[in-house]
């Protein structure tokens, strides 16, 4: 038996960098608007590191996968999956 699913967390450039020759420059990103959590987290501390997960997906409707993306991004598909399996 395997898992469905591992996550592991990364931080650039200890972790993860750039592949040489990758044009990066069409990659959508956004600034992520301050957390209304931000007074705690400056109080307590971080409750996890910072960064990016690590998956190696089997959700996917290709062959099993390596992905790289934000925590919030991963939490999105599984809602969407969880929504989208109950309709």
């Amino acid at each position: 038996m395997e898992a469905a699913e591992y996550r592991g967390w990364v931080r650039a450039p200890d972790h993860v960098r750039p592949v040489d020759g990758v044009d990066y420059d069409q990659v959508v990103t956004e600034r992520l608007e301050r957390s209304p959590q931000a007074v705690v987290r400056k109080v307590l501390g971080e409750r996890r590191p910072s960064g990016w997960v690590l998956a190696h997906a089997y959700w996917s409707s290709f062959a099993p996968a390596d992905v790289l993306a934000a925590r919030d991004a991963l939490k999105h598909h599984h809602e969407q999956q969880m929504a989208d399996a109950s309709s």
